[in-house]
């Protein structure tokens, strides 16, 4: 395991949290989130800090909570299994925040965000680019998978990303908590 010691003294020299509070008391600035797994639950955790109108949330395996971020919080976010050390925040230790991240345009919808930018880290270089206006494109940089409980649903309509993940995608994967009913699932890998 690496020793990430440099990196958080890095941070702390580096970064001035507590600009975060002051940008959002002036309006500059309506939220900052930063992911982490948490080893206990296995869910994806967003810590945020935001103006008051953004509320904490739960789904199925994934929570976004009001907090203070600092340094632990980023270092936590990047603390990759067998690489870095898990980093203790309160009274549970925290991974890698991609881990579990599901549904990773989803923190950002939560926090009020109307239009979301997903920068490709791909070599699209020459390719023809489609205007779509009015919907999700996120080639590149955004995970774009689905899971076992979505090939039902993956064409049904929606108002947008978050509306189709709460009417769809969370009743149908909450139904595979029941042990029962995950059992009679039939197992499936796809590689591309």
């Amino acid at each position: 395991m690496l020793d990430n010691g440099a990196l958080g003294g890095l941070l702390r020299d580096a970064i001035d949290f507590g600009r975060i509070d002051a940008n959002l008391r002036s309006g500059a600035l309506h939220a900052v989130a930063v992911n982490a797994t948490s080893y206990s639950t296995g869910f994806a955790i967003t810590f945020f800090q935001a103006q008051p109108s953004a509320a904490p949330w739960r789904r199925t395996r994934r929570e976004g909570r009001v907090t203070m971020l600092g340094v632990d919080h980023l270092l936590a976010s990047t603390a990759i299994p067998f690489v870095f050390p898990a980093v203790r925040l309160g009274d549970d230790w925290y991974m890698d925040g991609s881990v579990r991240q599901l549904t990773p345009l989803s923190p950002a919808l939560h926090l009020g965000a109307r239009r979301v930018l997903v920068l490709s880290i791909g070599q699209f270089a020459g390719q023809r680019v489609t205007h779509l206006p009015g919907r999700i494109i996120a080639p590149g940089f955004v995970d774009m998978h689905i899971h076992f409980p979505q090939t039902d649903i993956i064409g049904s309509p929606a108002e947008g990303l978050l509306p189709w993940l709460e009417n769809y995608t969370f009743p149908a994967e909450s139904r595979f908590v029941d042990p029962q009913y995950a059992a009679g699932a039939p197992m499936m890998s796809v590689c591309a």
